[in-house]
């Protein structure tokens, strides 16, 4: 995992898949808040209050989405309310979130 170049550690092709796998999860998650802030806009709130709804059901379900896809992959090297000390674990985290994120943007 790591590339020679002193820690820096490279992403592992699993988390390249977990980010690429969550892109449409997360579009799904962002499509409910638009239907969300539509259905206000339809019942009579004005845009802001639409664009409060919108912005706290993607929020709340990209929460719960996230959790529910990579959260015990984190969990797995961090568990929660925990600090990493040890450098193998935490350039193995490192991968892990360039991976996700490398993942994210190869996702179409």
């Amino acid at each position: 995992m790591l590339s020679g170049r002193g820690d820096s550690p490279q992403p592992s092709a699993d988390a390249v898949a977990l980010g690429r796998s969550f892109a449409p999860i997360l579009a799904g998650t962002l499509a409910d808040g638009f239907d969300a802030g539509a259905k206000a806009l339809a019942s009579g709130k004005t845009i802001g209050e639409s664009d409060a709804i919108l912005k706290a059901t993607f929020d709340q379900g990209r929460k719960a989405a996230f959790d529910a896809h990579a959260g015990q992959a984190i969990r797995d090297l961090a568990p929660d309310g925990t600090e990493i000390s040890d450098n193998a674990k935490r350039n193995a985290l490192v991968s892990l979130f360039t991976g996700f994120a490398k993942g994210l943007r190869k996702a179409k």
